[in-house]
């Protein structure tokens, strides 16, 4: 039996039920409101699987085993001169007399050169509060999204200039926490990816194996004087100091390459391209950050 075109109210049962897959997502795709309540014209959504599925991936390539190419622009925090002719960004020839400058005991290594090797043994993850409270909430945005990685490996290793044999001097475990992570977009950068941006980084080098004589491993269980394992304790705080910088952007470059909302111009056979313009953006809902906004033409 032939039937009419469905009625309005039931045209928009559909579209509700289609679109949001529920009436729990932030926005409404009946009259395109955002969880602010303001209108948009396009929203774009990414959840923390897919990131997470991305991690994985890159993590176990070379963007996080590999040796570190520490630069004069790492050393500064410790007062170590740029030699005439050099860059902050040029890469630093390692050595343990250059590395006193960090801790001295690096000087028993004396003009060997020394290399740091980055490894990974669990992978770094992204994810959501498990019972976030309203003190957790961000106005306007919704709830943090967490990002570590408690198995990074650190490796230090010198070579012997004379016979060219290699020997580890300092063995390491590295962890990473980030509770305000954020994925946005510049809309003003014709940029085809999101931008990474970390929020609180905090790392923490803790040194797992040392054959430093000057600075030897001691057990912090045993009950000793704490200037006992004073040396170790200020080597870790170094490192991590002298690490931060160049792990950081390993980090926030895992990331790096998520597709953001593009430019439309029609390959340039329009005559008035548009782009997205940034409005709102909201983040926990099924684990998900959702970006919203309106499509203007580009002035």
């Amino acid at each position: 039996m032939a039937t009419g075109p469905l009625e309005a109210e039931a045209w928009d049962r559909l579209l509700q039920g289609f679109y949001t897959q529920g009436v729990d997502l932030p926005e409404v795709a009946v009259d395109g409101r955002d969880h602010q309540g303001a209108s948009f014209d396009f929203a774009y959504g990414i959840n923390t699987n897919l990131l997470n599925h991305l991690l994985w991936t890159r993590s176990a390539s070379s963007d996080v085993h590999r040796e570190l190419a520490l630069t004069w622009g790492d050393l500064q925090p410790f007062d170590v001169p740029v030699p005439p002719g050099s860059e902050l960004a040029d890469p630093a020839p390692l050595t343990g007399t250059l590395l006193t400058a960090v801790h001295e005991a690096f000087a028993e290594v004396g003009d060997n050169s020394v290399e740091f090797v980055l490894s990974r043994t669990v992978d770094p993850m992204l994810y959501w509060p498990q019972d976030p409270s309203q003190s957790d909430f961000i106005p306007g945005v919704g709830f943090p999204l967490y990002y570590g990685n408690s198995g990074l490996y650190l490796v230090i290793k010198y070579t012997d200039k004379n016979d060219s044999v290699g020997e580890t001097i300092l063995e390491a475990d590295v962890s990473f926490f980030d509770e305000d992570f954020s994925l946005t977009f510049d809309e003003t950068s014709h940029g085809l990816y999101l931008d990474a941006q970390l929020g609180t980084d905090d790392w923490l080098v803790s040194i797992r194996d040392s054959a430093l004589l000057d600075c030897p491993m001691l057990s912090r269980e045993l009950p000793m004087n704490q200037n006992a394992f004073g040396c170790e304790i200020r080597l870790e705080e170094r490192l991590t100091l002298l690490l931060k910088e160049i792990l950081n952007a390993i980090m926030q470059d895992l990331l790096d390459d998520i597709p953001a909302p593009q430019w439309y111009d029609a390959e340039g056979k329009s005559p008035q391209p548009v782009r997205l313009i940034n409005q709102s953006r909201e983040q926990g809902s099924r684990h998900s950050v959702h970006i919203f906004g309106q499509y203007n033409t580009v002035p």
